[in-house]
């Protein structure tokens, strides 16, 4: 359903804002963000039809340093916890040390426990 009211739109939005850093944030943990998951973060949003400021707003984000502290505070409950470590996990191909200790680090940050880990992946298809 639409949000009903203004408030709703406003926690929606800030829910994909939050889910977009998240990705970007999860792209960034073996040191850089390689072609393809710029490719993977990008391609999707055009697919969407976003506007400049957004893509703009994703490049900027791209540039920052990592703040998995900052998103895991800004997370309002394990629902949305499990959202964006799921969004994480989807953004990259995990296939680095550093990004396995990435998604470990962040699911305990996020309060999500090795059983909700395991259920996430499985669900994603990835071991």
């Amino acid at each position: 359903r639409k949000p009903a009211n203004a408030e709703e739109e406003r926690k929606v939005e800030d829910m994909a804002t939050l889910t977009i850093r998240a990705m970007i944030n999860a792209a960034k943990a073996d040191g850089q963000i390689d072609q393809r998951e710029a490719q993977r973060l990008l391609g999707k949003m055009q697919e969407d039809g976003v506007t400049e400021e957004e893509r703009q707003f994703v490049l900027d984000e791209m540039r920052k340093p990592m703040e998995t502290d900052a998103i895991a505070r800004a997370v309002p409950n394990q629902q949305a916890a499990a959202q964006l470590y799921t969004a994480s996990l989807m953004a990259i191909q995990v296939d680095t040390d550093d990004e396995r200790r990435y998604l470990q680090d962040f699911a305990a940050k996020l309060g999500l426990n090795q059983h909700a880990v395991a259920y996430l992946h499985k669900a994603v298809g990835i071991a």
